[in-house]
Parts: C-alpha cells; sequence; structure tokens
C-alpha cells in the first residue's frame, strides 16, 4: 500500500507526462547511517527525450522530500548549496550527489524515506524520482576524550576551541563497523562522524593521540588482522593500514616526544589502504576483513606517501 508521500509524487508525475522522456532514480551506497553522518544521495537522471537538457541553472532545480516512515515531514533547514549548470544529452545519464545531512534534521534514530523533484526549465516542468529508504541508527560509545583544536605557529596564543574525539560501534549488514565522531566538547553539535574501518565484535580498540591532536586508532578488523588509522582534528583520515599477526601482534606506542609509532605485526596492503597501495602490491587474503567496504569516509588525501616495503 503506498503511503500519501509516495503516492503523491507519482500523482505528480501522471499529471506532468514527462516521466517517459526523463527519468530520475535516487541512490545509496548504504541504507544505515549514524546520526550527523554524511547521507549521501546521488540524483541519476536520464535524458530520453531526443533534445539536450540544462538542469542546476537555478537554486531550485532540484526539491527534496524527507519523511519519517510514519509519514511526518522533515522540514529542509537551508536552501541546498549552488551546483554548477550541467547539460544531460538525449540518450545519456547524469548523476550529481547531493548531502541531506546538513541540511534536514536527521539526528534521532528511526526509519525513513526520501524523494526528490526534478526541474526542467524549458518545459516548466518536474519529474518525481524513485523512492528510497533509509534508517538511522544510534552507535554505542566506546571511548572518548576531548582535545584543544591547534592553532597556526603564527598566530597569537588564545585559549583553544575544545573538541572531542569519540570512538562509536554499529552494525552494518550484520557487521560491525568503527567510527571517529569529532563534536564540540561544550554543545555536544557534532562536527563530522564518518566509519574508518569493519571491526570483530569482541575487538577493544587502542586509542592515543599525539602531539598534533590527531587521534591514533589500532582495532582487530579480522581473524588475524588490525587496521590502524590515522584521523586530524578536522576529520581528515590521514593514513589507514591493515597489519597481521607475525611474531607479534601490532600495538600503539608512545616515542616519548608527542607522538606515536606503531609496532609489531606485519603489513599486509589492502583496497582500503590510505594513501593506496601501489600497482604491484599483492592482493590482501580473504580473511583481512568480512566486512564490506567503507564508503562513507571522507576524500581521500593527495597519495604521497611513501612506499612501504615487504
Amino acid at each position: 500500500m503506498k503511503t500519501k508521500f509516495v503516492g503523491l509524487l507519482f500523482l505528480l508525475a501522471s499529471f506532468l507526462g514527462v516521466q517517459a522522456q526523463v527519468k530520475v532514480n535516487l541512490e545509496m551506497d548504504q541504507d544505515q547511517f549514524l546520526p550527523s553522518e554524511a547521507l549521501l544521495v546521488g540524483i541519476r537522471i536520464q535524458n530520453q527525450s531526443g533534445q539536450p537538457l540544462t538542469f542546476a541553472e537555478d537554486l531550485d532545480w532540484v526539491k527534496v522530500m524527507v519523511e519519517t516512515y510514519t509519514g511526518k515531514a522533515i522540514t529542509q533547514s537551508t536552501d541546498l548549496p549552488a551546483m554548477e549548470p550541467f547539460t544531460v544529452e538525449s540518450s545519456q545519464v547524469a548523476t550529481k550527489v547531493i548531502d541531506l545531512a546538513p541540511y534536514f534534521d536527521l539526528t534521532l534514530p528511526g526509519r525513513f524515506r526520501v524523494a526528490v523533484m526534478v526541474k526542467i526549465k524549458p518545459w516548466d516542468k518536474e519529474v518525481a524520482s524513485t523512492v528510497k529508504t533509509f534508517e538511522i541508527v544510534k552507535g554505542f560509545k566506546l571511548w572518548d576524550q576531548d582535545f584543544g583544536m591547534p592553532i597556526d605557529k603564527n598566530s597569537p596564543a588564545r585559549e583553544p576551541e575544545v573538541r572531542k574525539y569519540s570512538l562509536l560501534k554499529a552494525t552494518y549488514l550484520k557487521q560491525f563497523r568503527l567510527y571517529v565522531q569529532i563534536s564540540d566538547a561544550i554543545s555536544g553539535r557534532a562536527h563530522k562522524v564518518f566509519a574508518i574501518n569493519p571491526m570483530v565484535s569482541f575487538s577493544k580498540p587502542e586509542v592515543q593521540i599525539d602531539r598534533e591532536c590527531n587521534l591514533h586508532v589500532l582495532c582487530q578488523s579480522g581473524a588475524r588482522c588490525y587496521t590502524y588509522s590515522k584521523v586530524t582534528p578536522d576529520g581528515t583520515i590521514l593514513l589507514r593500514q591493515t597489519h597481521g599477526i607475525a611474531a607479534t601482534r601490532p600495538v600503539l606506542r608512545p616515542d616519548g616526544e608527542g607522538g606515536i609509532h606503531l609496532l609489531g605485526g606485519a603489513r599486509q596492503p589492502s583496497p582500503d589502504d590510505l594513501p593506496a597501495p601501489s600497482e604491484n602490491t599483492v592482493a590482501p587474503s580473504a580473511e583481512q576483513s568480512t566486512a564490506p567496504p567503507i564508503t562513507s569516509a571522507p576524500p581521500k588525501p593527495d597519495p604521497k606517501g611513501k612506499k612501504k616495503k615487504r
């Protein structure tokens, strides 16, 4: 049985009569998110009209509608960001990705639906998209610690902004994932939430913060392997590596000068590594990770790291 929300979209589409010429589908790499995690939705536009169509010439080229599974509308807090106009030639397809998290209050656990209406300016018409369902889940907190945001060395001394690192555990597709949350230590407002690696259920991550306030996390992510991640205070993943058990298992240790070193174990290059493994790197074994690939991490930094010797 269709809800009023879904039914209205298809009713609009039937009245407008352009659904056969222009099709709009929504795509999501995952259907489960933590509160404040980036919630990326791909708007896939397929043009079968026989003429090129240009979109995003106006700020209102797309209207996003989100509601709870019980039918309560989620109000959009601010306008979506402006986008460079793009043209979809006839018989071609284009996909534009938007992040819903900054524009809708999706911080409470629950199930939700999202759909969009895409404006076709030359025709003065709109096309309804397919409807996607997703879920907001609450992660289990494993650890947290306040830290002061570093300031530029050339800036005058001042009281630092205090933020908080938190490690959260959540289940996705019957597998556990480890997340980092960076939030304001006073208000609790989350600045960033993102997954850093899969983890086994009984793992107790090792955590260290270095002199530059970077977060170092070592977590067991498979039967005999560990994932080591280094995250900056602004939420950029500088480093992610997989290390197996050799003569000893890997451990994190301070170097006595404010730095953190990874000792023990043996490097096992993985496709999820940051920076990415070189082309001649041997592929990892199947036991390294039993969880699905991580798709919600921040953009990769420029891969200029040194090659690792095996």
